[in-house]
């Protein structure tokens, strides 16, 4: 990409608008102090027919996606469900559509002067 490209694309006259998002994964990052209220909802609340093991593992492997590849508005509920019974939860596009991986770090050591 050149500079001409990049600045282009950056004012927003690239080849077009960037398609928006319209699936997503709800993954709780954590399920806060009130862990139960976030099984309970995970069990109940949001559809899952999972039993009550299967939504308690479900919630003691975070960070996984609890829905996949869901609209933006189920995305949305979800969110707003598990955050109210106390969770910390984030929106992800789906495993496909991920814009940019997570960086890895290589520490080195120095050698000794």
């Amino acid at each position: 990409m050149t500079i001409a490209q990049a600045t282009a694309l950056l004012a927003g006259q690239g080849s077009g608008p960037m398609p928006e998002q319209d699936e997503f994964d709800v993954v709780p990052q954590h399920a806060g102090r009130k862990k139960i209220q976030v099984i309970k909802v995970v069990y109940q609340d949001l559809g899952l027919g999972l039993d009550l093991r299967a939504a308690t593992d479900l919630v003691n492997a975070v960070p996984t996606a609890v829905l996949k590849q869901v609209s933006r508005r189920t995305a949305d509920e979800a969110k707003r469900k598990l955050e109210a019974a106390g969770g910390i939860v984030r929106l992800t596009p789906e495993a496909g559509e991920r814009a940019t991986p997570e960086p890895t770090r290589e520490y080195t050591r120095r050698p000794r002067a």
